[in-house]
């Protein structure tokens, strides 16, 4: 079971919308610039523009992104696969956002039938959690945050803060799997 993984697709209308918006910020900006150096140009090049950027910013770039995007989120799903022990099973997965001092990673979190684990590929390596030395888990909603916080407090009061996708599932799973083991 996966967590947090799905995609929003972008409506066509708000493709319409950003390209137009961005079409005539940039034509205005182009306009305003020529008017200003004393070099008015014909109607026809300011129409034009419009119609390039706004076909640009509303169709071409946002189908490039998401193809880079799919390709790039791929080549990092291989890369934070945990290491586990023969008899372990991924029982959770999903999109998550490590804050460990000043610096924030990404990488995905898994729940397995024997501990929590946390890849990144920045990190370089997995952060191990046994289920039995975790003490709290605690969620915050956060409105500067695209998601909400997670905060898991060990035994040793070592804290682990989180950016998750639907923060209350994670920590129904992880209640769950605490009282199995």
């Amino acid at each position: 079971m996966e967590i947090g993984t799905t995609k929003n697709a972008i409506s066509l209308k708000s493709k319409i919308i950003t390209g137009l918006f961005f079409g005539f910020i940039t034509t205005l900006g182009v306009a305003l610039l020529d008017f200003a150096l004393g070099d008015p140009k014909d109607i026809i090049r300011y129409v034009f523009g419009f119609a390039f950027t706004s076909i640009f910013f509303g169709i071409f770039f946002p189908y490039v992104m998401s193809k880079n995007a799919g390709i790039s989120s791929g080549q990092l799903q291989n890369k934070m696969k945990p290491t586990l022990d023969p008899n372990e099973i991924i029982k959770v997965s999903g999109p998550a956002i490590l804050f460990k001092d000043s610096d924030a990673y990404n990488g995905e979190m898994f729940l397995t039938n024997e501990k929590f684990i946390f890849t990144s590929a920045n990190l370089g390596n997995q952060s191990i959690l046994d289920y039995n030395s975790i003490n709290n888990i605690t969620s915050k909603e956060s409105w500067a945050n695209a998601g909400s916080k997670l905060k898991i407090t060990t035994n040793d009061n070592t804290h682990y803060n989180f950016l998750v996708n639907d923060p209350t599932d994670w920590i129904n799973n992880i209640n769950k799997l605490r009282k199995s083991n």
